[in-house]
């Protein structure tokens, strides 16, 4: 008896369907395992097998939550299993006319064995009842020889046709369809791989069929059918293996052939071929006609599809839209409208329409819901706020969808945003805290808590910033917001004066996220907030952590310079001079203008505390020796100083007994304040005239003292030097 494979259609779930082999509603695809041997014994099997595509990540509008229906395609199958002549003639089964023994006689050969496998075999095909036969095959097994291919087959077949699909598969896993005869090498392996299947391992199944294929022994279209239908790859090298065996299909079996198309297609789009996807099933909308003409709307609707997955969004509205303006009735119009309106929108179009498309073909409330979402989106995108919040709010409290879906938490975070976004802060955490009352398990509720903590924050309302990042960290101990909660939380607590409060939170951040991107930050303020404390070892080991972890980062916060300084200050120095020491070293020393006039004022802030004059001296001495040979060209702030260095310096020498170096260092600044300063430059000129003096240089002294008299001749330090000569003298007796 030939073999057919019928196409129906089923929306929801697979269904079997019964019909005469001569139905008018058939589609006939042609013979799947033909009669080879019209001299043997054989028996014809019918059963139907529901071909239904389960994609992992869905194939069509997979940016959507809510499933949707795929086309079913529902099989009906003929297998013929044949037992070898050789064995018919040793048993004296059949005739030298050719006809064979009918499957459901009861009529024996007088020669025939009662007891051998081929009888009991036979017997087993007579039988009317699955589970008589599957004993009877079942005890006879051990001894079944040759037959025993033939035997787990028809094991396979009766228990899968009594829909024991478990013991189905344990008959199967017994069978080495490699080593089959090739007569019955097809059905094995169609039968085997559906057992697999059945029993949730598509994987095994896809691979099982695939390795028959690749033998190039399959003489069978329903193989290679079964493959697309339960394979995730290679699609188009199987589908290329398919053309390849059966050159004349097209014209000979024409329903095969375009089913390989389609499935072909549809194989591809679950295994993200989309470029493939789509060359397949264009050729197929393009070339089926007549055959298998229910499918060109599921054809047309994947091609969309694949045109959007390819990001070629323009063509992809284009084909959604012909497929709503053609199957106006098609059950896959909601989904259509929802990847066009999103095909539309990267295109640069209009998505309303397609929106409006979607309202008009929900199928129920949820998907109406999910629809007024995308509506309300795209118009607040436009900032046609109005409209938006209106479509929200009948979604939030149930009015447009009768009663409140799944989606009403979406819709009330969505009005939070738009609260947020026309800086109506008030609203926008009454809608965020109301969705993590009333949903507290909503993947939303956590994110609508953050946010609205975040959004006084950025207002600069910091205390109820923190009221709501608390009721945060006190609900989700481990939320993925947590490092940023803590973060701006410590943040807010520092500003408000509460450091110690402060230390804590960004002690918790970096002790649990030490790999967010908030980190950095959080040393930086725990660094600040520990010097803050006067917790100079705390800082310091804070700062070198930073340091170790984050070395890009710590180098723009200049930690070097602030470990350096929290050094100085946990030895107990000055906290003026420590924070210059960061500053001085931060304009890169004497070797910058701004460097050495911040040295000056680290310098004298050592000269306060006389345990510094040693660091003092030092900082003195290298901005010093970076003064040029000739000074005329150096602008007067330079000069001035310059000469404060040299004067210090003159100081410093002078009070340690050094005159003659004193001399030098106060003549040096009395020069280069001579124009700039006249004042400070007489003071600097009587300084050397006291050393001259100390030294036992009277003629220096005098000569000093000649300057100031000529060039500053109404200073005070001009009638001090002269007064200081005559006296110094005088008590000498010169």
């Amino acid at each position: 008896m030939p073999g057919f494979i019928w196409f129906g259609f089923a929306l929801r779930k697979p269904v079997i369907l019964f019909r005469k082999l001569s139905s008018d509603s058939a589609w006939t695809i042609g013979r799947v395992l033909p009669i080879r041997n019209s001299s043997c014994f054989s028996i014809g099997h019918f059963f139907v097998i529901a071909l239904t595509l389960f994609f992992k990540d869905r194939p069509v509008v997979d940016v959507y939550r809510v499933p949707h229906v795929f086309p079913a395609l529902l099989c009906a199958l003929m297998l013929q299993a044949s037992v070898p002549q050789h064995i018919v003639a040793q048993t004296g089964t059949g005739s030298s006319t050719g006809i064979v023994t009918s499957p459901g006689s009861t009529e024996s050969n007088p020669a025939e064995l009662p007891n051998s496998p081929a009888s009991i075999l036979s017997r087993s095909r007579a039988m009317a009842s699955h589970a008589q036969a599957v004993t009877l095959l079942e005890k006879a097994l051990p001894r079944s020889g040759s037959l025993k291919p033939w035997f787990l087959l028809e094991l396979v077949i009766r228990t899968a046709s009594s829909d024991k699909w478990k013991e189905s598969l344990g008959w199967a896993e017994l069978m080495d369809v490699g080593s089959f005869p090739e007569e019955i090498a097809d059905a094995s392996v169609w039968w085997k791989s559906e057992a697999l299947r059945q029993n949730g391992k598509p994987d095994s199944s896809a691979a099982l069929l695939l390795s028959r294929l690749e033998t190039g022994k399959s003489s069978e279209p329903a193989v290679y059918l079964a493959y697309f239908r339960t394979g995730s790859s290679r699609s188009e090298e199987v589908l290329a293996r398919f053309d390849a065996s059966f050159p004349s299909i097209k014209h000979t079996d024409p329903g095969s052939y375009y089913a390989s198309r389609y499935l072909a297609g549809l194989c591809a789009v679950r295994e993200a071929d989309w470029e493939f996807a789509l060359s397949v099933l264009t050729r197929f909308s393009e070339t089926a006609g007549s055959y298998l003409s229910d499918y060109q709307s599921w054809a047309s609707a994947y091609r969309a599809y694949s045109l959007y997955r390819l990001g070629r969004f323009d063509q992809s509205a284009a084909a959604f839209s012909l497929f709503l303006d053609t199957w106006k009735l098609h059950p896959y119009g909601w989904q259509a409208a929802m990847t066009g309106a999103l095909a539309s929108v990267q295109a640069g179009g209009d998505p309303l329409p397609f929106t409006d498309q979607a309202l008009n073909r929900a199928p129920n409330g949820a998907s109406y819901a999910e629809a007024a979402i995308l509506r309300a989106t795209i118009l607040a995108d436009r900032k046609d706020f109005d409209r938006a919040e209106a479509i929200l709010k009948g979604v939030a409290d149930g009015s447009a969808t009768k009663s409140r879906t799944a989606f009403a938490p979406r819709a009330l975070f969505m009005l939070g945003e738009i609260a947020a976004r026309t800086h109506r802060p008030e609203l926008a955490e009454q809608q965020w805290t109301a969705l993590a009352s009333s949903w507290p398990k909503d993947p939303l509720a956590e994110e609508a808590v953050f946010r609205a903590g975040e959004n006084w924050y950025i207002a600069g309302n910091l205390p109820r910033a923190l009221s709501l990042f608390t009721r945060y960290r006190q609900t989700w101990i481990s939320g993925k917001y947590l490092d940023l909660v803590l973060r701006n939380g410590g943040d807010a607590h520092s500003r408000t004066g509460a450091t110690d409060l402060a230390i804590l939170w960004w002690e918790d951040l970096v002790r649990k996220y030490p790999d967010s991107s908030a980190i950095p930050r959080a040393y930086s303020e725990l660094v600040a907030a520990y010097r803050k404390k006067h917790e100079y070892e705390a800082a310091i080991w804070t700062a070198q952590q930073y340091r170790n972890t984050f070395p890009e980062e710590a180098t723009l916060d200049d930690m070097d310079a602030e470990i350096a300084t929290l050094t100085k200050l946990k030895n107990g120095e000055n906290p003026s001079s420590a924070s210059l020491y960061v500053d001085w070293t931060r304009a890169s020393r004497a070797s910058t203008s701004s460097g050495r006039a911040l040295g000056l004022r680290l310098a004298r802030t050592y000269l306060d505390d006389y345990s510094k004059r040693g660091e003092a001296a030092a900082v003195l001495a290298e901005i010093a020796a970076e003064m040029p040979a000739k000074t005329d060209r150096l602008s007067g702030p330079e000069k001035n100083t310059y000469a404060a260095v040299w004067s210090l310096l003159g100081n410093l020498h002078r009070e340690d007994g050094d005159y003659a170096q004193a001399s030098k260092d106060l003549l040096t600044a009395g020069t280069l304040y001579a124009s700039t300063d006249g004042e400070r430059a007489a003071e600097a000129l009587y300084g050397a005239v006291d050393c001259f003096l100390q030294n036992g240089k009277s003629a220096d002294a005098r000569s000093a003292a000649d300057t100031l008299e000529s060039s500053w001749p109404d200073s005070v330090w001009t009638r001090r030097a002269i007064l200081l000569i005559e006296t110094t003298l005088k008590d000498k007796g010169v």
